[in-house]
């Protein structure tokens, strides 16, 4: 894997043997003067060291109640946010991406419009294709290509009023109301329900954890993508019913 340069069988194995795989390599560059592009490899790839935390983190997760918390505050927010904000929600629900994602989402598909909308969204593929706009969508180690949506969240979208919306407006709206900003809990919630219908690597490819090199070699086909899809929607339509938001 790092003469070839190739770490994509990282990204499918246990956080165990992804561990002790990653010591090997490290200890093996480090023999052959090749720290550095191991370094360099592990963050094209997207793959952190694993602290030993992964234990606590767990313990953590099942007894935080995140999926009860975070609905009710989701019930919370649906009342003070205007209807604008209350879509976004939705599609940052449906999606698990980034706030500041879905914020750059919006003010794209506005500035777009019904006219060149198909720049961006793929109708065959029920796909809002991010790597057409790198600027905005590639950032380093946050880099994300695709998201599924449906033709009629999208154009709940377009109906929105607001031409624009910022993580900023958001968080000041919830401020106003003492409720605080959990848009990052979401996200988690939506990659724990997620695990039902789509892999781990599947899961990290939609929210925007792998590399460039990884989704060329990987996911960008459209055979894949349609199966991908059918399960990311699938998944998202019942966990919008399980919060209640439909």
């Amino acid at each position: 894997m790092l003469l070839e340069g190739d770490l994509s069988p990282l990204l499918t194995a246990g956080l165990a043997r992804r561990r002790h795989t990653l010591r090997a390599l490290a200890a093996l560059s480090k023999f052959l003067g090749m720290h550095e592009e191991f370094t360099e490899l592990r963050k094209r790839y997207g793959i952190k060291w694993d602290k030993g935390c992964s234990s606590k983190l767990l313990i953590k997760r099942l007894t935080s109640g995140i999926e009860d918390n975070i609905s009710e505050w989701i019930n919370q927010a649906i009342k003070v946010l205007d209807d604008s904000q209350r879509i976004l929600l939705r599609y940052l629900i449906f999606t698990g991406v980034r706030v500041e994602e879905a914020c750059n989402t919006w003010s794209l598909i506005h500035r777009l419009g019904y006219g060149r909308l198909h720049e961006y969204y793929n109708e065959k593929l029920n796909a809002l294709e991010h790597y057409r706009y790198p600027k905005l969508f590639l950032r380093g180690t946050k880099n994300l290509y695709v998201s599924f949506v449906t033709p009629e969240l999208l154009e709940e979208i377009l109906r929105g009023k607001r031409q624009r919306i910022t993580w900023w407006i958001l968080s000041s709206t919830l401020r106003k109301h003492n409720l605080p900003s959990r848009f990052s809990d979401i996200r988690e919630l939506w990659a724990t329900k997620m695990i039902r219908y789509l892999s781990q690597p599947e899961i990290d490819f939609l929210q925007g954890r792998i590399s460039q090199s990884v989704f060329l070699k990987h996911y960008f086909n459209p055979s894949l993508l349609k199966d991908i899809r059918d399960r990311a929607i699938k998944g998202a339509y019942e966990l919008l019913e399980e919060i209640t938001m439909t």
